[in-house]
This record gives structure tokens, C-alpha cells and sequence, in this order.
């Protein structure tokens, strides 16, 4: 994981963020946060920044975010791409979607 990707739902105030789910399950198991912890994070269609994990339980963390740096400009880049088969279609959009 880059970053945590925080959504608007996920804010429970302007500096608070709560992770549930898929995410917090990555959190725990792959990353293995702890309380006190920082981890990159980004707000959807927003800004970057890091988040401190403050609590940690196991069916929540709840993280203060400071949102201080402007996301990267997107990349002067065209696909252009014949039709291919609806299984190579779904690889090739993983692909150029991880670019």
C-alpha cells in the first residue's frame, strides 16, 4: 500500500479519519500498525499527507491526518488501445491503472 486512501465518510471531524473494514484489516495484518504509528495517507480527489494512529482496536483505527501536500499532476500520458479479449481487457486496465 502507497497510502491509505481516506474518503469524505471516513472523516468523523476536519483532522480525524476512521478505517474499517478491507483497509484496517491491511493495516493490522500487513502492515502491522501500532498505536503512535504514522502512515501515508490521501484524501479522494485531495490532498496527501500522513496519519498518526491514535487508537487501534479490532474493529476500527482511527487516525489524526494532517493534509499538508499537493497531489502529483497527473502524467501528460494517452492510451490508446484496440479491443482486446474481456480477460486481457481487465489486465491491461490493472496495469495502467498501477502506472
Amino acid at each position: 500500500m502507497n497510502l491509505a486512501l481516506l474518503f469524505d465518510e471516513d472523516f468523523v471531524a476536519t483532522d480525524r479519519a476512521v478505517l474499517r473494514g478491507r483497509r484496517l484489516a491491511h493495516l493490522q495484518s500487513v502492515i502491522k500498525v501500532v498505536a503512535g504509528d504514522t502512515i501515508p495517507v490521501g484524501r479522494s480527489d485531495g490532498r496527501l499527507g500522513t496519519g498518526e494512529v491514535v487508537r487501534l482496536t479490532d474493529s476500527e483505527a482511527e487516525l489524526r491526518v494532517t493534509l499538508d501536500q499537493a497531489p502529483p499532476a497527473p502524467l501528460p500520458l494517452t492510451l490508446i488501445l484496440a479491443m482486446p479479449r474481456p480477460k486481457m481487457f481487465r489486465r491491461i486496465l490493472q496495469t495502467c491503472a498501477a502506472l
